[in-house]
């Protein structure tokens, strides 16, 4: 009986027990491109809108915190 043990045996492929490691996800082109543009936003000069005033309502700080939540929420998604 070990003799045919041993035949049915050989033929058998060997069973793995460790999984293989699986690609880690990364970020498509698009979604790259799109997080380094928007980190570059900075405010400009004052345009003088006499519609909007928007330099005149808002102050320096304000307008920064503006960026910064807009790049949080971008770089969010």
């Amino acid at each position: 009986m070990n003799a045919s043990n041993s035949s049915s045996e050989e033929g058998e492929h060997p069973q793995f027990t460790d999984k293989p490691k699986k690609r880690k996800v990364l970020g498509s082109q698009k979604s790259i491109a799109k997080k380094r543009r928007v980190s570059q936003h900075v405010t400009g000069l004052d345009c003088k809108c006499s519609r909007l005033k928007c330099f005149e309502i808002t102050s320096a700080e304000e307008r920064l915190e503006l960026i910064r939540g807009k790049l949080i929420i971008i770089l969010s998604i």
